[in-house]
């Protein structure tokens, strides 16, 4: 076969032999916890937040680039070991039946639960997705969220109804001037314990507090505090809504301006409290449904590298299985080579010749006895 032998390169040397499968054995392991740690980094990622978001999409491309870079290398290395083992047995180089039976052995033995768990663990995560993401689900984000924003808007709503009947009571009747002050308090906390406001405060132009009226569910030190931003707002002549935090609870507040011959004199804010729990639960199902917008955008991507790992997986326990293959056929074929240059040797008339790597296996045992013949 001589296109075959400019081909190819000479028969390796036993100790470059070892030397590629002690490197390959690195690789492999180098790979495979590689593997673990990109999957292990897949399952940490941060959770899924609008804060998030190009973090975690740089995070889940970074992922699966390196997956493919791994899978290329794994990929290379099969090919060209195969390739080199089935070029090695057309040659019928010595060794190379033996090699590729072993070879053939263990992977046909690796091969049926690998390719096994490799669907088993796809269509889980497939279905697991598609359960994760679904119009079932969707549809109860969505109308959870509904709900949220329905109860914001009603009570937005309700207080600033309540503020545009105390505007008009006080349009009415003159309170803004200063023999009116105490009267005017009067009415606003009249005003607050027949509707049932959190708290109903009035302003002047000047930003000046005339007159207060709050709820002792109100924490202490919030009571005469507001926002001077939806203060400013409604100065401006417009009505205005607005849904601040109150440490781990909410105010729903509502202004409305006090105009007397078109001029903007005054300001009426009603607030409404929404406790702790039902902030935290309405913030909770917010929070919920950025997240499975997130995952449903992220949803291809998340399976492509799931997918792209398991393939790595099967991959790895393949090589694996090759290297393990060639291991044990270099520990068998290596002696056989030295005892067949040793034959020759002697046939050459080289009567005291020995071979080296005398074991205590059945291949050391037939080296032994070469070594005891010609010494």
């Amino acid at each position: 076969m001589p296109e075959l032998e400019k081909i190819l390169p000479p028969p390796e040397q036993p100790e470059e032999h070892g030397r590629r499968l002690y490197w390959e054995g690195l690789i492999i392991l180098a790979t495979a916890l590689a593997v673990v740690l990109l999957a292990f980094s897949l399952m940490r990622l941060p959770e899924l937040s609008e804060a998030s978001n190009i973090a975690s999409n740089a995070a889940f491309v970074l992922l699966i680039n390196l997956n493919i870079i791994l899978l290329m290398l794994l990929v290379f290395l099969v090919a060209r070991n195969l390739i080199k083992l089935f070029y090695e047995r057309r040659r019928k180089l010595l060794g190379s039946h033996l090699r590729f039976r072993l070879v053939t052995a263990f992977v046909a033995i690796s091969l049926f639960p690998a390719i096994l768990l490799f669907f088993i663990g796809v269509g889980f995560m497939t279905r697991s997705l598609e359960n994760w993401v679904t119009s079932q689900v969707e549809d109860t984000l969505e109308g959870a969220l509904g709900v949220v924003n329905t109860f914001y808007a009603y009570l937005g709503d309700e207080a600033l109804v309540h503020a545009r009947g105390m505007a008009a009571a006080i349009t009415q009747a003159q309170m803004l001037a200063g023999e009116q002050r105490q009267r005017l308090q009067e009415l606003v906390e009249e005003r607050r314990r027949m509707l049932h406001v959190g708290r109903l405060m009035v302003f002047s132009a000047e930003h000046n507090l005339l007159a207060n009226a709050t709820s002792t569910e109100w924490p202490a030190h919030e009571r005469r505090g507001v926002d001077t931003t939806l203060l400013d707002r409604v100065l401006r002549n417009e009505e205005a809504r607005q849904v601040r935090p109150l440490g781990k609870a909410e105010v729903v507040c509502s202004g409305v301006p006090i105009v007397v011959d078109g001029h903007v004199v005054g300001v009426v804010i009603a607030e409404y409290f929404v406790p702790q729990s039902a902030a935290q639960q309405s913030a909770q199902v917010m929070h919920a449904f950025r997240e499975y917008m997130h995952l449903r955008i992220l949803k291809h991507p998340i399976r492509t590298n799931y997918v792209v790992t398991m393939t790595l997986v099967t991959l790895v326990a393949i090589f694996s299985a090759v290297w393990v293959g060639l291991f044990l056929a270099k520990k068998i074929t290596v002696p056989l080579q030295r005892l067949a240059a040793g034959t020759r040797e002697v046939a050459q008339g080289h009567w005291t010749h020995r071979i080296e790597g005398e074991a205590e296996d059945e291949i050391g045992t037939l080296v032994a006895a070469f070594n005891r013949m010609t010494g």
